[in-house]
């Protein structure tokens, strides 16, 4: 399966224009990350909030390291687009990416409510 998806990632990539789908790619990368963290991360935290700090940081802790792994494997998927356009038009990598849309999207949204 991952080599199919590397495969169909790397096909789309490589075609000549218009028909290279390297920005597009690389842009609903970051949207698919940010819908899941406000879509599915951002309700489970928030439904923690007020029921004490070490229950939302317990929460935080697990949808922290789900969100490393969804972001490893993103990154293994994308590696050819990581690789040639993020390093060609000098943007940010998928990695990068991944983690300034959770700190963006779920850390500043609920630190105040984990330090207090």
């Amino acid at each position: 399966e991952y080599i199919r998806i590397y495969t169909t990632c790397y096909d789309m990539c490589t075609q000549r224009s218009p028909y290279n789908w390297s920005r597009d790619l690389y842009q609903r990368h970051g949207e698919t990350i940010e819908q899941y963290l406000n879509n599915t991360v951002l309700p489970a935290l928030r439904d923690k909030t007020g029921q004490g700090g070490t229950i939302l940081l317990n929460e935080l802790k697990h949808r922290w390291s789900n969100h490393q792994i969804m972001n490893k494997w993103l990154k293994k998927f994308f590696t050819y687009l990581d690789r040639y356009y993020v390093k060609h038009h000098s943007l940010p990598t998928l990695e990068q990416a991944g983690l300034r849309h959770f700190k963006d999207e779920i850390y500043m949204n609920v630190k105040d409510n984990t330090t207090s």
